[in-house]
C-alpha cells in the first residue's frame, strides 16, 4: 500500500499539470496514427504519465479516499473566479486542497479561500 503524502505544494501540482498535459499530446498522437506499434507506445506512455501523476495527487480513478465535498472559491484563486463551485478531491495538511472545478479540471488552492456547502 502506498504511504498517503501530507503536503502538496505548488511547483509540484505544476509539474504533475504540465505531465498531465504531456500525456494529452501523446494520446492526440497515439490517435492519429495509423501504425499499430507506434499506437501501442504512445498508449503506453500516457498510461505510464496518467499513473504517475495519480499518484502523485493521490488520486485514481479506483481510489475511494476521496472527500468528494462541495465548496465555492470565496476569492479569486488559480483562474477561478470568486463563487465557482468545486468538489474537494483531498486535503492536504500544509493547508492547501486539491478541487476539480464543473469542466473536470484540477486545481490546488488554499484551504482558506474555501466555504463547503
Amino acid at each position: 500500500m502506498v504511504e498517503k503524502q501530507k503536503y502538496l505544494t505548488p511547483h509540484v501540482f505544476k509539474a504533475v499539470q504540465e505531465m498531465k498535459e504531456q500525456s494529452e499530446r501523446f494520446y492526440q498522437k497515439a490517435e492519429s496514427t495509423n501504425e499499430q506499434e507506434m499506437k501501442a507506445v504512445y498508449e503506453e506512455v500516457v498510461s505510464v504519465l496518467d499513473e504517475m501523476s495519480d499518484k502523485i495527487l493521490q488520486i485514481s480513478k479506483y481510489d475511494d479516499n476521496t472527500l468528494q465535498k462541495t465548496a465555492v472559491v470565496t476569492a479569486s484563486q488559480e483562474g477561478l473566479p470568486s463563487y465557482t463551485q468545486l468538489t474537494v478531491l483531498y486535503e492536504y495538511e500544509n493547508g492547501y486542497a486539491l478541487v476539480e472545478d464543473t469542466a473536470g479540471q484540477l486545481h490546488l488552492i488554499e484551504q482558506k479561500h474555501l466555504r463547503y456547502e
